[in-house]
């Protein structure tokens, strides 16, 4: 008892010699970071649902591809996994009101999708020590959930990014989704230039035309913002405002064209 009373002593000297409004080493959170082991062992876990599921299906449906690995997905997942952590929050959109769509829009500056999802889960007090086990443990819960596991069992998804992270005993986990039609590349600039022109190259995935043209989606009246724009030669001639880029993409027969959406950006 004796001992106990000198270290709570102790502890408490050291809380009043700090003084107010300085933080010492008792006060410091710990560091977040990611585990890797876990964020693998989940999108193996995610993949063997879905080969499972194709056991299922009745002949003639169309099976879910395997999941591949985005890197920016990944970091973008992360990202949110560890604001969640320091900000205390456990939402899909951050206390600033983004949500997971805006987040993976603005912060993916070569994704061109079918479409995105996102689901996340958060514990406390469990052993980070154990891959294997906390992955099957994150993984059941979502299976557990009507909308998480539509999620997981989507065809309208290819591509993933999976963040695990940790502080303490303080665990989350976001899994990020897209249905990945094609990437740009280099990676769009978050903004752009009135009178600029660009030189946008699509990696080609699948029997996709040329990109033939790109307009700018007014995100808050829901509306091209002008004609679209012939790619390589064309100037931006938009007011500034935040949008979100469209692209067109020539069919086989040269009768029309497919458009898709892409990262969000800033015109000044």
């Amino acid at each position: 008892m004796k001992a106990f009373n000198n270290n709570l002593i102790e502890i408490l000297m050291i809380v009043v010699l700090a003084g107010p409004g300085r933080v010492t080493a008792l006060d410091a959170p710990k560091p977040v970071h990611h585990l890797d082991a876990v964020e693998s062992e989940i999108l193996v876990s995610i993949n063997a649902e879905r080969t499972a599921f194709n056991k299922r299906l009745t002949p003639g449906y169309r099976p879910l591809v395997m999941l591949k690995r985005d890197t920016d997905l990944q970091r973008i997942a992360r990202g949110h996994s560890d604001d969640m952590i320091r900000r205390s929050f456990f939402e899909h959109a951050d206390p600033g009101g983004r949500s997971f769509q805006e987040r993976i829009m603005w912060e993916h500056r070569r994704l061109i999708t079918a479409g995105t999802g996102e689901n996340i889960w958060k514990q406390e007090k469990l052993d980070p020590e154990d891959p294997d086990t906390l992955a099957c443990r994150i993984v059941a819960d979502w299976m557990g959930s009507t909308k998480h596991r539509l999620n997981i069992l989507s065809n309208a998804y290819t591509h993933t990014g999976i963040g695990v992270s940790c502080e303490g005993l303080v665990i989350t986990a976001t899994q990020d989704f897209a249905g990945v039609i094609t990437y740009i590349d280099p990676p769009l600039p978050v903004a752009v230039r009135r009178g600029q022109s660009l030189q946008l190259v699509n990696r080609e995935i699948g029997r996709l035309g040329s990109l033939e043209k790109f307009d700018f989606w007014d995100i808050d009246k829901q509306r091209a913002a002008r004609n679209p724009i012939r790619n390589k030669s064309g100037k931006i001639d938009v007011p500034t405002g935040n949008y979100q880029f469209r692209f067109y993409f020539s069919q086989a027969d040269r009768r029309g064209w497919i458009i898709y959406p892409g990262p969000f950006v800033r015109v000044e």
